[in-house]
């Protein structure tokens, strides 16, 4: 495959993962994800068509009918790129248990959530404001989340 054919199909792939990630994982609205196509370095996404199907949990998106690409939303996975010859149905995936994690990847640590959503801490609070601000309109971070970890507990998250 040709470096511009493997250029053309990277984007339909963005384009649908980004989608199914947004809609079905953080649950944002399907306009307003659409909406997020028109800045930055994202604009370019928008020559690429796409669909969303809330009903099979699925988005698929391609480069005007070439580079088709489909990905499906798995409970406890999330999404993922759809080889339909080797992909569950819907109903398989929704009743299939999620597979524990091998002993050697088990992190022995006990955690502790949380006790409130509020940072104690007056630099953790400056540093979470200054994540989330957006200080350049023309090169927007568009930060979502964030998770401060120290010593493997939770110190901060916004």
């Amino acid at each position: 495959m040709s470096y511009g054919a493997r250029l053309i199909a990277i984007g339909p792939a963005y384009r649908s993962k980004m989608l199914c990630s947004e809609v079905f994982v953080a649950g944002r609205d399907i306009d307003a994800v659409q909406a997020d196509l028109v800045v930055d370095d994202l604009a370019a996404l928008q020559i690429i068509d796409a669909s969303i199907d809330t009903v099979s949990t699925t988005t698929t998106a391609s480069f005007h009918g070439f580079a088709e690409s489909k990905v499906r939303y798995r409970d406890v996975i999330g999404c993922a790129l759809a080889a339909d010859a080797m992909t569950p149905s819907s109903s398989e995936i929704n009743t299939r248990p999620a597979k524990a994690p091998s002993s050697s990847m088990k992190d022995t640590r006990p955690v502790e959530p949380l006790k409130s959503s509020s940072v104690d801490n007056p630099q953790l609070a400056a540093v979470l404001d200054a994540v989330f601000s957006e200080p350049d309109p023309e090169h927007l971070r568009r930060t979502r989340a964030v998770v401060i970890l120290h010593e493997g507990r939770i110190v901060a998250e916004r």
